[in-house]
């Protein structure tokens, strides 16, 4: 009878060890991994675009508080490039809504 709680004991302590090891595994292993450093200010994001249309270098725009480069959509986007042109350094959030198109009012 001694033995059985011994088991017990040393087979939920077993236990919690792979549940700690899992949880380390999936859950903090991907964020020391995959940090995102890159922080930009919008000065860095317009000196990026400065001169952008002369010289061919990347061209960045700002959707949603992540900064995107769309150098190589100026020339094949739809509208034209006007339309990327004049939110390049911008926030262009308001152009890409989050809500699904099928969850809007007909009225949108």
């Amino acid at each position: 009878a001694k033995q059985a709680w011994r088991e017990k004991v040393a087979t939920c302590f077993i236990a919690l060890l792979a549940s700690a090891f899992f949880v380390g595994l999936f859950g903090f292993v991907p964020l020391l991994l995959c940090q995102e450093d890159s922080l930009f200010t919008w000065d860095d994001i317009y000196q990026q675009n400065d001169g952008v249309l002369s010289r061919h270098q990347k061209a960045w725009t700002v959707i949603h508080g992540s900064v995107y480069d769309v150098t190589d959509l100026i020339g094949s986007h739809p509208g034209g490039s006007n339309g990327i042109n004049y939110y390049l350094g911008r926030d262009a959030s308001k152009n890409f809504l989050r809500t699904p198109l099928e969850s809007l009012p007909d009225q949108c």
